[in-house]
């Protein structure tokens, strides 16, 4: 009887170590979550670059970025020659400016 009681401290002290070494990842774990973000990162980001470099507006053309702005006040222009692609235009026609 006296031994028991001096093997249960151990197994609980056995036990809270090995909840303690389970705290971290292992540098398998760690190499194998980076392969995966680096194949992951290698197919999606030449699409999304793809993407971004081709912007059009609703009519399918590019936009217009002109730096510096032909209109007093503002540092650039970015618009859209809206439906029809001409400049000027009233109402639904008219080119779309930022403010």
């Amino acid at each position: 009887m006296h031994n028991a009681k001096n093997l249960l401290p151990l197994r609980i002290a056995a036990a809270g170590d090995r909840e303690r070494k389970q705290l971290g990842f292992t540098l398998l774990e760690l190499l194998v979550v980076l392969a995966i973000l680096g194949l992951l990162i290698g197919l999606v980001a030449p699409a999304a670059l793809r993407q971004l470099g081709s912007a059009e507006d609703p009519w399918g053309r590019p936009f217009i970025y002109r730096n510096p702005s032909q209109r007093q006040g503002h540092e650039y222009d970015l618009l859209s020659l809206g439906p029809t692609g001409q400049p000027g235009g009233t109402g639904e026609t008219a080119a779309i400016v930022n403010e």
